[in-house]
């Protein structure tokens, strides 16, 4: 049996290494898509952004991207944007579970941030949500809705 070559060496490497990413990326795919479809399912319907970001490559270009939640396309999703030097949003968002590997990877270490700011953000719907029923029920309210109803029959 002949010695494997440098090359045929490197090559098994290489092969064995793209196995693990291929399933690590597998697994983050079902765990982004579990996530979404979990925080979807509760139907909380707030949309939230990392207020941090992080830093990618592309060609000569260093981008910063944000991740977040909101609709996209008419379905809630998590999804990644570019911004520029000002933290203001530039071009358009993209799905995450649809975006390049490194993308997805880099903005899994920012969804925790998400997560609480949609929690942050429901507390203070359901407050308001509260409050807005109050005074829907206030008796005066009521009162005035009658006394418009009959201007508008008495004409």
């Amino acid at each position: 049996m002949s010695e494997k070559t440098v090359l045929q060496v490197k090559w098994e490497e290489l092969e064995n290494i793209s196995e693990e990413m291929e399933e690590n990326t597998e697994s983050i795919n079902e765990n982004l898509k579990k996530l979404q479809e979990a925080l979807v399912n509760l139907k909380i319907g707030v949309s939230s952004w990392s207020s941090s970001t992080f830093e990618m490559r592309e060609g000569p270009d260093l981008n910063n991207y944000k991740v977040g939640f909101c609709k996209h396309s008419y379905d809630w999703k998590f999804v990644v944007r570019k911004i520029d030097e000002d933290g203001n949003f530039v071009g358009r968002m993209f799905p995450l579970v649809e975006s390049s590997r490194i993308l997805r990877i880099r903005s899994c270490k920012l969804l925790h941030e998400v997560l609480e700011n949609i929690g942050s953000k429901a507390q203070t719907f359901v407050k308001d949500t509260k409050e807005a029923n109050e005074s829907i029920k206030d008796e005066q309210l009521t009162e005035k809705i009658q006394e418009l109803k009959q201007k508008i029959i008495e004409g």
